[in-house]
């Protein structure tokens, strides 16, 4: 069991990076700061995103020995490479899987890792509006995770109005 919820963690969480990298593929740089409406801007999302397993590993009094700031789409990648290859060590340690103790309990490794992948996948669809708005092509997720053509519908068809009232 111990073995499944390592591979299960480290999987999710390499779906996230799947995930992202095809979200993020061709997204314009110098629109990175440009909200729709009311909207967190796509940079904003990034850096909440980014710095979910950050916050929750503080939390839990282990910290990462990197920082999970980051102001591109460059650094979000390298941010999240570098949360899941701590991870991979941290899972190393068999109690990294229990919560530590009943009157100090702390969140585990794989908790952290599948509550970070559930929260980004959350955003991930908000800067998916954003590639219809800018209007991207639709996404393409290759062998990862792939929820079918009628996810991502071609911006130009649905949102042709908003993306003419954003610019």
């Amino acid at each position: 069991m111990k073995q499944k919820l390592k591979e299960h963690a480290l999987k999710v969480f390499d779906y996230y990076i799947a995930y992202y990298d095809a979200i993020l593929k061709d997204f314009p740089e110098d629109r990175m700061e440009e909200a729709a409406g009311e909207a967190e801007t796509p940079l904003h999302l990034l850096k909440h995103v980014g710095g979910t397993a950050g916050w929750w590993m503080k939390r839990r009094g282990t910290r990462f020995d990197f920082s999970s700031s980051l102001n591109s789409v460059a650094e979000f990648k390298q941010v999240v490479k570098k949360q899941r290859e701590a991870f991979a060590k941290f899972l190393e340690d068999d109690d990294e899987l229990y919560w530590s103790s009943e009157t100090d309990p702390k969140p585990t490794v794989p908790w952290i890792m599948i509550r970070s992948v559930n929260h980004a996948l959350h955003h991930g669809g908000m800067l998916i509006i954003y590639r219809h708005i800018f209007g991207l092509p639709p996404l393409d997720f290759g062998d990862g995770p792939d929820w079918g053509e009628i996810v991502d519908l071609p911006g130009d068809i649905h949102y042709s109005e908003l993306h003419k009232e954003s610019q």
